[in-house]
């Protein structure tokens, strides 16, 4: 007579129980990779603007002289829009406009996840002096995600000494608060 040998591989039932337990776990962890994702999004925009401050600044000592940081209309003019890519340049008159294509020292370009906003909002630029200082243009720059989730929300604060650092979270309710201890809003 034929013996049976038992086959070692897995049952039906098995497989099912498996595949259920890997579709929950894959949910679970999709979620948290999402909010970690848009976390390194956040921190990567205000990062890259606070970059900027910094190599506006640098560039202000380093050449003796008025550097602006704004975002440029057509007409070389600094605009309102924070939205729009944000020049550095060298403005030894003052005006507040690229009149030399040879004074830009870079562009910095947001990567369109979200928005940057300005206190006061109708702000058109900063300055840094010659010696690093604000030049009378001490405030901040917001950046919000588009889907305005507070946890993400990011402020860039440039004191009047020039000193430029990040909204933190003294709470510890996952939300940045403002130089006045109130949370960031968009």
């Amino acid at each position: 007579m034929l013996s049976l040998r038992r086959s070692r591989g897995f049952t039906l039932i098995e497989l099912v129980i498996c595949i259920a337990l890997l579709v929950t776990i894959v949910a679970a962890s999709t979620h948290s990779i999402g909010n970690l994702v848009d976390r390194q999004r956040s921190q990567s925009e205000i990062k890259g603007l606070m970059r900027t401050f910094h190599l506006a600044r640098t560039s202000a000592i380093n050449h003796a002289q008025i550097v602006t940081i704004c975002p440029l209309g057509s007409d070389g003019k600094c605009t309102s829009d924070w939205n729009s890519p944000i020049s550095i340049f060298l403005d030894p008159d003052n005006q507040k406009a690229l009149n030399n294509s040879d004074f830009l020292v870079h562009v910095f370009h947001g990567s369109g996840n979200g928005h940057f906003q300005p206190a006061p909002s109708n702000r058109r630029y900063f300055q840094f002096s010659s010696l690093g200082t604000s030049r009378g243009t001490m405030g901040n720059v917001t950046w919000c995600a588009r889907n305005d989730e507070p946890t993400l929300r990011q402020q860039l604060i440039i004191s009047r000494s020039g000193r430029i650092r990040f909204a933190q979270d003294r709470n510890n309710d996952g939300v940045k608060e403002k130089h006045d201890g109130t949370p960031i809003s968009c």
